[in-house]
């Protein structure tokens, strides 16, 4: 990882095939070599980001960016935060629901809430012949 004799300093480092590799470490102690996607190379940022937000199931923006896991992406939380808004499997399912009245109840149940009881009395019955049986519950 040295370039014409002088070592690489600071987190950022030119390979030999002219690659920028983002140098980071991890918590157990280890070095951690991410390629950086510049961002003018925006139709690969793309590409990688919806890689990774399908990959983790639509989960939301931190779960999709730990699954950007071999690029380092220059202001990347913030393009996925635009992504996700333009997700629509996102969108339908963190969408708030409302009606104007309860699904169950239709218009007429509503024009009976104001009657007086017994206003409209309703009687099932089943005939089979002549016998007729009256079904009350």
């Amino acid at each position: 990882m040295v370039r014409d004799g002088v070592a690489p300093s600071g987190p950022y480092v030119i390979t030999d095939g002219d690659l920028v590799v983002f140098r980071t470490g991890t918590p157990f102690g280890s070095v951690l070599r991410q390629y950086v996607l510049p961002k003018s190379a925006v139709a690969l940022r793309k590409k990688v980001l919806l890689d990774a937000h399908h990959r983790c199931g639509h989960q939301g923006l931190r779960p999709s960016l730990s699954h950007v896991e071999d690029f380092h992406l220059p202001s990347g939380t913030r393009q996925m935060r635009d992504l996700l808004h333009l997700c629509v499997v996102c969108r339908t399912l963190r969408a708030r629901r409302s009606w104007n009245s309860l699904p169950s109840v239709g218009s007429d149940v509503l024009d009976l809430s104001t009657k007086c009881p017994y206003y409209k009395v309703a009687i099932d019955y089943f005939a089979v012949g002549d016998k007729i049986i009256n079904l009350v519950t």
